[in-house]
């Protein structure tokens, strides 16, 4: 039986209050000597952010983030929504859950493949190492062909697609920001960290988003035509089609729908081109474990946060994608 994963606080909130309260010396006892020396070391403070294990924000944050509708006042009109919740009142949300929200390549059928934790073992006293392969595979229908009779059938390649990769080989992607002293101090410094955390966590859907259509695009794809899905055995409900700076392409009907060269569309900030196709056939290969750093700057508490995340694009075949005339 898996065991409950306990879920985690905001790793930034608690690396940056390490930061702050680190001591800029560490002592050092020479014997014979009444005082220590003072070794200079950075007031730096580390930790993990578990894609793995629910996030526990309170009611304010979970409502920037759209998980919670509070109470309306009629009454009143507020530019900036305001949430007046108790700190102790808090919910949990599945930081994976909030990716795939914010990726329009994953709303679109991508597939967000998580990292599994590489099984221990230890061999005549020796720890192990794994190294972790994977693949992803989309299979093509058969190509069945007519045989005369007495004649040998044709041999036909794999009628399948296999993107291979390694775990230990996904690129490293960071965000680094700055939460000075007169940050804290001005109105909604409170719950900045909280808003930073956030950022993060849809910073990693518009992370799979750019990796995703970079790899397709970096594969120079034909004008897209239904007669060129048909001939990769596509269904036109499996068509999605992601609209890019540019806006080739895009319509929206009377319906209020977002179309383009008739394909249903999303909106994308990661290309300026459209691209359609069958993006059920990627995936994003992404490690559960962020490295989360905060290191004070100054005397005067400001400190830099820092976030390492690995992941990398999926794509079995690009000729499953088109971009729009």
């Amino acid at each position: 039986m898996t065991k409950p994963r306990i879920p985690q606080q905001n790793p930034l909130a608690v690396v940056d209050e390490q930061a702050r309260n680190a001591s800029p010396f560490q002592e050092k006892w020479t014997p014979g000597f009444d005082e220590p020396r003072l070794i200079p070391q950075n007031a730096a403070a580390s930790t993990t952010f578990d894609l793995g294990r629910n996030l526990v924000v309170n009611s304010e944050t979970a409502y920037l983030l759209g998980l919670v509708t509070p109470e309306v006042d009629h009454d009143h009109t507020f530019d900036v929504p305001h949430v007046n919740v108790p700190a102790a009142d808090t919910v949990e949300i599945d930081p994976l859950d909030v990716l795939r929200a914010n990726s329009s390549v994953a709303r679109a059928g991508a597939r967000i493949l998580v990292a599994q934790v590489a099984p221990a073992e230890v061999r005549e006293g020796l720890q192990v190492m794994f190294r972790q392969d994977a693949l992803l595979r989309t299979v093509d229908p058969a190509p069945f062909a007519l045989v005369a009779d007495g004649a040998d059938a044709t041999t036909s390649p794999h009628p399948t697609h296999d993107a291979l990769f390694n775990w230990m080989n996904c690129p490293s992607y960071a965000f680094r920001t700055k939460i000075s002293r007169s940050d804290r101090r001005s109105i909604g410094g409170d719950g900045l960290r909280a808003a930073i955390m956030i950022a993060v966590v849809k910073g990693l859907g518009e992370l799979a988003d750019n990796l995703v259509l970079k790899a397709i695009l970096a594969a120079t794809p034909a004008a897209f035509s239904l007669g060129a899905a048909s001939a990769r055995f596509s269904r036109f409900d499996e068509l999605r089609a992601l609209v890019g700076t540019a806006g080739t392409g895009a319509v929206v009907g009377q319906d209020g729908v977002l179309r383009a060269n008739g394909i249903m569309a999303e909106l994308t900030a990661a290309a300026t081109q459209t691209v359609i196709g069958r993006f059920m056939r990627t995936a994003v290969a992404i490690r559960p474990e962020l490295a989360v750093h905060a290191h004070r700057i100054n005397n005067n508490g400001d400190t830099e946060l820092t976030i390492f995340v690995n992941a990398q694009a999926v794509v079995s075949n690009t000729s499953d994608f088109w971009v729009a005339a």
